[in-house]
């Protein structure tokens, strides 16, 4: 996966990946704040990665019609970078969402509210900041050059919070 070539740090830090029954369809564990493995809910993905079932109860992240359990890779991969970027000091998943947020606000966003920007994204990025991260990532890693341009903006705040622990 690219994400991971641009995040090596993120697979070093997930020691396994397992199944669950847990109501998800791919989600991150943690320990004390540090994550110890991602999981994949047995229910809604099938052996070739693509989505089971719908559940009224789940919802699906960027890119819905594209659906797959890459997708959902990248999400919770931005998990694991959050923690990271957090356990080092760093700018917070939170302050970076805020952060992309003002710098593009008015340039590219056309000064539309940060609720309304979080929808640009997908509905699920309006729960939390830490799923507007998440999803800003599936955003970009799926739909490229397509993403939303508040997604590309917080993927790169990221990535220039990640480059600075790695020198």
């Amino acid at each position: 996966l690219e994400f991971l070539d641009e995040f090596p740090l993120v697979q070093k830090l997930i020691p396994r990946i397992g199944i669950t029954r847990e109501n998800c369809i791919m989600c991150v564990q943690f320990i004390n704040k540090n994550p110890i493995e991602i999981s994949f809910g047995s229910k809604f993905i099938s052996e070739d990665g693509t989505k089971k079932e719908e559940d009224k109860n789940i919802y699906f992240h960027a890119g819905d019609e594209q659906l797959n359990a890459e997708s959902f890779g990248y999400h919770e991969g931005a998990h694991v970078l959050a923690a990271l970027l957090k356990n080092n000091g760093m700018y917070s998943d939170v302050e970076i969402c805020k952060k992309a947020y003002e710098q593009i606000r008015q340039t590219q966003l056309n000064g539309i509210s940060y609720e309304d920007a979080k929808l640009t994204i997908s509905d699920y990025a309006e729960e939390t900041d830490n799923e507007l991260f998440a999803e800003a990532f599936a955003d970009v890693y799926q739909y490229g050059e397509n993403a939303s341009p508040f997604s590309k903006k917080i993927v790169q705040l990221a990535k220039m919070e990640y480059n600075a622990i790695t020198r």
